[in-house]
């Protein structure tokens, strides 16, 4: 039997390309099969005439580590940022930035790393800090609701009941009663695990987060200066055979050391090995022969995806203080924006929402979102 690869990758998302970057660096054959014409997945640029592009789907790296460990000899520039979501860790000082806490119902911007009060001057600049007082109610239930990711650290998940939601945490164990405060952490922590805190059930938090290792550094987030559209999946596909528009149907495994897959068109490719990467809503969309095991088949059937959406908007002028780039918004439309400064008259504010508030942004349209965010931003 003639084989046309050793492996072939379904998915030329990050995690396919990544995949088949490593089998091919240890000597196999491999060959990626792609449904679509783009490769990448959800990370991809979109083209705004007279401007730079924009990232409409990944931008930043949580596990700096992780990338270090991966491309040790790439020198991409980034930028190291203070952690504004309270879902990706704890807000963590760095010279020269800012990050900020905007709560609608007190119309107060508190800085999220030491709970200053902020003021801004008539040009959107920094005009004053004032530390709050031992008596804010506010900003005293603020800091309460931080302890989450203390908590987050240390629980084993197994002492927590299945059905606790990340609210019920919040008001049974760390007495949160601010409707602010409650709607601050689901705007950034439960928008930041794609659902919300009526949802988002602690129990899989904590045991999420102990997958990852404690040695790695969780003090910052950071971006990649050209976004990872134009360094990392050029670099990572760089050398491999793509088959774009081959979307796979079926996967047949019944014959020892031979899978043969077919994609919609009827077309077959024949390897040893298969490798899947795209998400569980896709993957069920193909037929295996024989069945997956009905374990794995129950677990991805309980596998809920919400919806995400970006909300991009380009200025030529800046109109917030210059060392702020990220935000997280109790009463808003838009729950976390963030703030890119591209050229002296480029700047993009890019707003991020998931479960239910995506699906409130979707529901309202393009215009009526973007009325709103821009009234939201000023």
């Amino acid at each position: 039997i003639i084989m046309d690869a050793q492996v072939l990758v379904v998915g030329a998302g990050a995690a396919g390309l990544g995949v088949a970057m490593m089998l091919q660096s240890a000597g196999f054959s491999v060959t990626v099969l792609e449904a679509s014409d783009h490769i990448g997945g959800r990370v991809r640029a979109v083209e705004v005439p007279g401007y730079e592009s924009v990232e409409v789907g990944g931008e930043f790296i949580h596990e700096i580590d992780v990338y270090k460990h991966l491309f040790p000899d790439h020198a991409w520039k980034t930028h190291k940022l203070i952690t504004w979501a309270q879902g990706d860790g704890p807000a963590t000082y760095i010279p020269d930035q800012l990050t900020l806490f905007w709560i609608e119902s007190d119309k107060r911007l508190i800085n999220s790393v030491d709970y200053s009060d902020v003021v801004l001057d008539q040009n959107g600049e920094v005009k004053e800090q004032r530390p709050p007082s031992s008596s804010d109610a506010l900003v005293n239930q603020i800091k309460q609701s931080n302890k989450i990711n203390e908590d987050i650290d240390n629980l084993d998940f197994r002492s927590l009941p299945p059905t606790m939601s990340m609210k019920q945490y919040l008001q049974d164990k760390l007495h949160i009663s601010h409707p602010a405060v409650l709607d601050l952490v689901n705007a950034g922590f439960s928008n930041t695990y794609c659902s919300n805190s009526d949802d988002l059930k602690i129990r899989q938090v904590v045991y999420y987060s102990s997958l990852f290792e404690e040695e790695e550094e969780h003090d910052a987030d950071y971006r990649l200066d050209k976004g990872f559209s134009k360094t990392v999946i050029p670099h990572i596909a760089n050398g491999l055979h793509i088959i774009r528009n081959w979307k796979v149907t079926a996967i047949d495994r019944s014959r020892p050391g031979l899978v043969c897959v077919t994609n919609d068109k009827g077309q077959e490719l024949k390897c040893e090995r298969v490798v899947i990467t795209p998400t569980h809503q896709l993957v069920r969309e193909i037929s295996f022969v024989p069945p997956l095991p009905k374990e794995f088949v129950d677990v991805t059937n309980s596998i809920r995806l919400e919806n995400a959406v970006k909300v991009i908007l380009i200025y030529e002028k800046r109109f917030w203080p210059k060392q702020l780039h990220g935000m997280i918004c109790a009463g808003c439309i838009i729950p976390e924006i963030w703030f890119i400064e591209r050229s002296p008259k480029d700047f993009a504010v890019v707003g991020f929402t998931t479960s239910k508030c995506a699906d409130k942004v979707k529901q309202l349209g393009k215009t009526k979102v973007f009325a709103c965010s821009q009234y939201d931003n000023h």
